[in-house]
């Protein structure tokens, strides 16, 4: 999946382990990737590094609204959401403006997430819910307007993998009562005639 699709250029977190992802999607491309400082995981500012159970021994009530009301959640004076949407929307000007017509962006969940979102309009209280898997693979087509209007866009795929859709696991660490699979239809490759 990726390895022998066409890129026109790549953007990165600066994080090493996208770094690393890129570096084997890219692989001998000719063109450099492209760090963006905007594509770095979300800031958790005294709750970076903590592992669940050490947040809510030192953060308590906090921490617990962090789990259930990230949006509105301010930690150490900051709005984590807030800021990683902003940072998204500051990234989508530098991503379109590149001249490339396919481009890949490699970076992590949460921004992965506020990219999606940002591009279809969608505000803060979508944080969680465009989840995106380890290797999981999203497809943005724009199309652009007359006038100057900013391009439309097409969500084409959201959190494709390489594993079954309907694996009987929980979805990104998440337990769901049901899981749907939408499918379209498509046309068959051989064509039925009557005899």
């Amino acid at each position: 999946m990726l390895l022998s699709d066409s890129f026109d250029a790549c953007f990165i977190s600066p994080l090493a382990r996208s770094r690393r992802t890129a570096e084997i999607i890219w692989d001998s491309r000719d063109k450099d990737l492209i760090p963006d400082s905007d594509l770095r995981e979300i800031d958790l500012y005294s709750f970076q590094g903590l592992l669940k159970h050490e947040g809510k021994e030192k953060y308590g009530a906090l921490f617990q609204q962090w789990q259930t009301n990230a949006p509105n959640c301010s930690i150490d004076g900051h709005y984590p959401v807030q800021e990683l949407w902003d940072r998204a929307q500051s990234c989508w000007e530098r991503i379109l403006a590149h001249e490339g017509k396919s481009v890949l962006v490699v970076a992590h969940n949460a921004v992965n997430q506020a990219l999606i979102a940002t591009s279809l309009g969608l505000g803060i209280e979508y944080f969680r819910t465009l989840l995106q898997s380890n290797c999981g693979a999203s497809v943005l087509d724009f199309t652009p307007q007359p006038s100057g209007r900013p391009p439309s866009v097409c969500l084409n795929r959201l959190n494709q993998t390489p594993n079954s859709p309907v694996s009987a696991e929980s979805s990104a660490g998440r337990k769901s009562s049901k899981k749907i699979i939408l499918v379209c239809q498509g046309l068959l490759r051989t064509v039925l005639r009557a005899v």
